[in-house]
C-alpha cells in the first residue's frame, strides 16, 4: 500500500516538472520541448530584512513603469501650460546682417537691421478657450491616473511583502515539524524494535516524517519565489538581486 502510494506521487511529481520546464521554456521565448536544468538545488536561503514602509518607498522610486507615468503627467502639465500661454501676446525678434564688398575707388559699407514685433489675436472664434479645457480635462485624467497606478503599486508591493513574511514564518513552523516528526519516527523505531508497536504504526509514523519534508521543501520555494515578488514589487528585481544570487 505504502509503496503504490509513492509511486502514485512519484509520477504526479514527474509530470508537475515536465509541464513547469515547458512553462518556463515558453516563457523565455524557446520550443516547447527545451528542456533548462537548475544550476543549484533548491535550499534555504537567508534575505535581507524587510521593511514594508522602506519597500514602499523604493518601489516609488525603482519602478520603471511609475516612471512612465509620472512622465506622462508631467507632460500632460506642460501642454496645459502651452494652452494657457496661447492667451497672451507672442513678441518675435528679428535681425540681419549684410556686408558690402570693397571695389577699386569706392569704400563699401555693412548694413544691419534688428527688431521686434508683437502679436496678439483679437477674436479666435473660441478655438483657444476650447483647447486650454481639453487639455486640463486630460491633464485631471493623467493626474487621476498616475495616482491610481501608485496606490495599485502600493499595494502590490504590500501583498508580496506579507506573502514573503508568511512564507518565512511557515518555514520556521515546517523546520520544526521536521525536528518532531524525525523525534517520532525514532522512538516509534525504537518501539517497533522491542515488539511494542506494530508494523502499522511504524508506517503511519513514516509517512508523517515524509510529509514533513515534503512541507518543508514546499515553504523553501515559497519563500523563495516570494521574495523574488517582493523585488519584482519594487523595481529591484536584476541578475544580481539576493533572490537570484543568494
Amino acid at each position: 500500500m505504502q509503496y503504490s502510494a509513492r509511486q502514485q506521487e512519484l509520477i504526479e511529481r514527474r509530470n508537475q516538472l515536465a509541464l513547469a520546464q515547458t512553462r518556463l521554456a515558453l516563457a523565455m521565448g524557446a520550443g516547447s520541448d527545451a528542456i533548462y536544468q537548475p544550476k543549484e538545488a533548491l535550499e534555504e536561503r537567508a534575505f535581507p530584512a524587510a521593511d514594508v514602509n522602506q519597500l514602499e518607498k523604493t518601489a516609488m522610486e525603482r519602478r520603471p513603469d511609475l516612471k512612465r507615468s509620472e512622465a506622462e503627467r508631467s507632460a500632460q502639465d506642460k501642454s496645459v501650460s502651452m494652452a494657457k500661454a496661447a492667451f497672451g501676446p507672442r513678441l518675435n525678434g528679428f535681425g540681419s546682417w549684410e556686408e558690402n564688398s570693397h571695389s577699386v575707388g569706392w569704400t563699401g559699407a555693412n548694413n544691419w537691421v534688428a527688431g521686434a514685433e508683437l502679436q496678439f489675436d483679437l477674436f479666435s472664434g473660441g478655438a483657444k478657450r476650447a483647447q486650454l479645457a481639453r487639455e486640463k480635462a486630460l491633464q485631471e485624467r493623467a493626474a487621476a491616473g498616475h495616482a491610481g497606478f501608485q496606490d495599485a503599486v502600493r499595494l502590490e508591493v504590500r501583498q508580496a511583502y506579507y506573502q514573503f513574511d508568511a512564507a518565512q514564518q511557515q518555514v520556521k513552523v515546517a523546520r520544526g515539524a521536521i525536528a518532531q516528526a524525525d523525534e517520532s519516527l525514532r522512538i516509534n523505531q525504537n518501539r517497533y524494535e522491542s515488539g511494542l508497536s506494530t508494523v502499522t504504526d511504524m508506517l503511519r509514523v513514516e509517512e508523517a516524517a515524509h510529509r514533513a519534508k515534503a512541507d518543508y521543501w514546499q515553504a523553501v520555494y515559497r519563500m523563495n519565489a516570494s521574495y523574488a515578488g517582493v523585488e519584482l514589487a519594487t523595481g529591484t528585481l536584476t541578475t544580481d538581486s539576493p533572490a537570484v544570487t543568494q
